[in-house]
């Protein structure tokens, strides 16, 4: 969740202005060149970011653009901001996210020319640049050294990634063509991180993996003051193949093999082998630097498992500031909901009056 405290304001004053029964938004882009200087974009005429947290690449973009031929669609990076005008008539500013964009189509009718882009976070840079020879990272490396390597080989050198002093017990090598987000991702697993995500300012950032209850609240979504949320909300759960044990293996030639089990036994537990009376495994090949890191990730997947999924649909006014997975506390009086929850995904358009979707989840204990 990015802070309300932007642009010299307090984060008091911004809450304010964003929940005050009327406001004034607007929106801007900027071009960032191949050469690193940034231009203003002023023939977007529509857009909308979006975030799925459990996507490979989290944030996308479509924007709608008039036909600009100073504009470099091969190299040319786009960066939206979302802007609150304040009680002293100065601008709370907010920025989306760098995004790369794909093929833009170039649309004729009789309103004139224009683009329908879709664009990508600095992810795609990743997935698109495949290592032409064998990757090697050699044991004795920290895991997040190697990290840093692998997105400065891709030209990605603005980083938030949680230094760790876990090191690599055996060399790793991946084949050529494999991506470097692939190298990257399997870096971070085998240390118990979050996969890599892309901020809103386009810095690289991943850290150890915190359920969410360990999260600190993000925001506060209330229908009971200054309510900006819409009373309509769909609610459902998703108890689908809840497993109750849980092996994780580690098979390297030039270790001993390395095995962590989890099972659920608790009675109070509908989903436990107790309860049910029978045996579901969830087994997985892991990548880990150590027993400690394997346990520790076999936890993690049993506790992210051995749950189920209440599920929540609700729109806001368009709010800036959210990002990656933020944990939110929603009190929606009328639907009967007072729960943290983790944002899965949000739906943010870039025009006045416009509303924004979010899909939030709580784990809930089985």
């Amino acid at each position: 969740m990015q802070t309300l405290a932007v642009s010299g304001y307090t984060a008091a004053a911004v809450g304010a202005a964003l929940t005050a029964p009327t406001r004034t938004i607007a929106f801007r882009y900027d071009i960032e060149r191949a050469d690193g200087t940034i231009d203003p974009l002023t023939v977007v005429t529509s857009a909308t970011i979006e975030m799925n947290a459990l996507a490979d690449i989290k944030r996308t973009a479509k924007f709608t653009v008039d036909d600009d031929s100073t504009v470099n669609w091969l190299s040319d990076r786009l960066r939206p901001y979302w802007r609150l005008k304040m009680s002293d008539g100065g601008w709370a500013e907010w920025p989306l996210g760098v995004f790369v964009p794909t093929s833009p189509e170039k649309v004729h009718d009789e309103t004139g020319t224009r683009r329908e882009v879709e664009a990508y976070d600095l992810g795609i840079v990743l997935d698109e640049d495949l290592v032409t020879d064998r990757y090697v990272v050699t044991a004795g490396t920290a895991a997040t050294d190697a990290v840093d390597t692998v997105l400065t080989a891709a030209g990605l050198t603005d980083s938030y990634v949680t230094v760790s002093t876990e090191t690599l017990p055996t060399d790793r090598d991946w084949p050529p063509g494999t991506s470097r987000r692939h190298i990257i991702n399997s870096l971070l697993a085998s240390i118990n991180y979050r996969p890599l995500s892309f901020d809103a300012n386009g810095f690289a950032t991943s850290g150890p993996y915190q359920p969410p209850a360990d999260r600190p609240t993000g925001h506060t979504y209330t229908t009971v003051d200054r309510s900006v949320v819409s009373p309509d909300v769909t609610i459902g759960f998703d108890l689908f193949g809840v497993a109750n044990t849980f092996v994780g293996t580690v098979s390297d030639p030039e270790r001993p093999a390395l095995r962590s089990t989890y099972t659920n036994t608790s009675p109070s537990s509908p989903t436990s082998t107790v309860s049910r009376g029978r045996t579901i495994v969830d087994y997985r090949e892991l990548e880990a630097t150590s027993q400690t890191a394997l346990d520790a990730t076999v936890a993690r997947l049993a506790f992210e498992a051995s749950q189920i999924y209440q599920i929540v649909d609700l729109s806001t006014a368009t709010m800036p500031h959210h990002d990656v997975g933020d944990v939110l506390e929603v009190v929606h009086v009328p639907a009967g909901i007072s729960a943290r929850f983790t944002e899965h995904t949000w739906s943010l358009p870039l025009k006045v009056g416009a509303t924004m979707s979010h899909r939030i989840r709580r784990l809930v204990a089985v």
